[in-house]
């Protein structure tokens, strides 16, 4: 399921307009993404946990050609689903 099918389901489940739903799930996916990139984590009661967290900047060897890279620090983040969508899914 991509972003539109998603959109389509929730806007025929609930019954509001597409448009709508469009706007409120761009919101709610731009408050995760700024939360993750602030180092916040969000946890959604029976849905699970969006864990943030940070991989050190370390040297790296390119394989083409045998010279060091610098890789930067980056925020990584860990999708820790909850023990009611586990149930769900494998039901």
């Amino acid at each position: 399921m991509n972003r539109n099918d998603f959109i389509q389901a929730v806007a025929s489940r609930e019954g509001f307009a597409v448009q709508d739903c469009t706007q409120i799930i761009d919101a709610a996916l731009e408050v995760v993404a700024m939360s993750m990139s602030s180092g916040e984590e969000i946890n959604l009661r029976n849905f699970g946990k969006f864990i943030p967290s940070i991989s050190p900047a370390t040297t790296r060897r390119n394989p083409q050609t045998g010279g060091s890279v610098d890789v930067p620090e980056k925020i990584r983040v860990k999708f820790v689903p909850s023990k009611t969508l586990k149930d769900r899914a494998n039901s």
